[in-house]
């Protein structure tokens, strides 16, 4: 399969539209009869699912790295994202998945599919992020990736953690939970 550029897989108008549908998710009030509304959220759904499987797929790369002992190619990761730790990525993952949960359920609730979404609906955006993720090597279009993402998803935690969206007792919680579910152990 042909590796994408970070250009096709996440478009500046996709990019803006996802921030300013994360800007006013918290105070949303629409009707399904507004689609330019309805299209913001279901971009910034997919855009969630594509930071989460980012951080997941980060997460797996660094624990494999880890693992196997590679210090150069971990080190060579960490200047591409200054100060990148297992444990931030988790928090990170686990937020992207709260903040997604979240406007699945508004999009359920204002477009009243037949089907609901759910999860599932944007697999295809987790994984491709996800396994691009995890596919990292040191070269110049990987580490834009890597980078390009890194700025794009933090900014839109930071957009949700700053409009009530996403608070921190929630991601801990959440955080704590998810660990235990997967056997995760995670640094204090």
């Amino acid at each position: 399969m042909k590796r994408r550029s970070v250009a096709q897989l996440f478009s500046v108008n996709a990019r803006l539209t996802c921030i300013v549908a994360a800007c006013t998710w918290a105070n949303v009030s629409f009707s399904q009869t507004n689609s330019v509304d309805v299209e913001q959220v279901r971009l910034a759904t997919s855009v969630g699912a594509q930071c989460a499987g980012y951080y997941d797929g980060l997460y797996a790369l660094v624990h494999n790295l880890d693992e196997a002992k590679s210090h150069v190619m971990l080190t060579d990761l960490k200047s591409v994202v200054p100060g990148l730790s297992k444990q931030d990525l988790f928090e990170y993952s686990t937020a992207s998945i709260i903040m997604t949960k979240g406007f699945i359920a508004l999009l359920n609730q204002t477009v009243k599919p037949a089907t609901p979404y759910t999860l599932e609906s944007f697999r295809e955006d987790y994984v491709g992020f996800r396994r691009q993720s995890m596919a990292w090597k040191n070269t110049d279009a990987d580490n834009r990736y890597i980078d390009e993402m890194h700025q794009q998803c933090e900014r839109v935690l930071s957009i949700s953690y700053g409009n009530g969206t996403l608070t921190d007792e929630q991601v801990s919680a959440a955080v704590k939970q998810r660990a235990h579910a997967l056997g995760v152990e995670l640094e204090n």
